[in-house]
């Protein structure tokens, strides 16, 4: 049974590994970066952990991986996935900044939004081909700030405020 087990590991762990090998490496030496952007982006390594929180994508290490293939001349294009992300407005943007420079150096970006979302929206529109499931549904309400004064109200009711 154990013997069995391992012949079928060993010989699934090969044909996936060179299949994954052929999907990313094009004819002419050319490939295609295949990423996935979800959970939360982490501006520290290791800065969801303290809190007790889940384990979170190193922002650093996605920008950075995003910077290397603009400098490689083999990348031809950027493939990604967005799932359900969630981190600063700042965060988003450095890693929305990174893939707008790829595109500015020739490269075809591409995105496939699996749960859009705000965030992942934002992230979007900086590729140059996005696609989303037919049934998805996009919700985007807009932001916006509200300010209320309550001065008015309490000086008829007596009430001073101290701050």
């Amino acid at each position: 049974m154990l013997r069995t087990l391992l012949a079928l590991v060993l010989a699934w762990l090969p044909a996936r590994l060179l299949r994954g090998w052929l999907a990313l490496t094009r004819p002419g030496g050319q490939t295609v970066l295949r990423m996935r952007f979800s959970g939360t982006l982490e501006e520290e390594a290791g800065a969801s952990r303290r809190f007790g929180s889940g384990p979170g994508r190193p922002l650093r290490g996605l920008v950075e991986q995003i910077r290397l293939a603009g400098k490689d001349p083999s990348v031809l294009a950027l493939a990604v996935r967005i799932g359900e992300i969630q981190g600063g407005w700042a965060a988003l943007d450095e890693l929305r900044m990174a893939v707008l420079d790829l595109r500015s150096r020739g490269r075809h970006t591409f995105a496939y939004l699996e749960n859009p979302s705000h965030a992942g929206y934002f992230l979007a529109t900086a590729f140059e081909h996005l696609t989303a499931p037919p049934m998805a549904g996009l919700d985007l309400v807009g932001l916006r700030a509200e300010v209320t004064f309550y001065k008015g109200a309490l000086d008829r009711l007596g009430i001073r405020a101290q701050f």
